[in-house]
């Protein structure tokens, strides 16, 4: 089953923050519309950033310590999915 879970939380944070864009929406509301003038708001922008730190929440509320390794072998993984897709 943890197989399952790290591939979902790497796939959810590519989706989110790919496709879902909540940094972009937080953006507008403090920086304006000009893109040019927006700043990083990691991990809201950063999947790489955003799988670990959803991974970290997630497995170490269920797994204890161990959860640190399942949150970076799903950041690896998204770094996997970003580079081939």
């Amino acid at each position: 089953m943890t197989h399952l879970e790290i591939l979902g939380i790497a796939s959810f944070s590519v989706i989110l923050v790919n496709f879902a864009k909540p940094a972009d929406v937080i953006k507008t509301f403090l920086y304006g519309r000009n893109p040019f003038n927006w700043k990083r708001l990691k991990p809201l922008d950063c999947a790489f950033c955003m799988s670990f730190w959803i991974g970290l929440g997630y497995f170490t509320y269920h797994y204890g310590l161990t959860g640190i390794l399942y949150a970076s072998i799903s950041t690896i993984i998204v770094a996997l999915l970003e580079t081939k897709i």
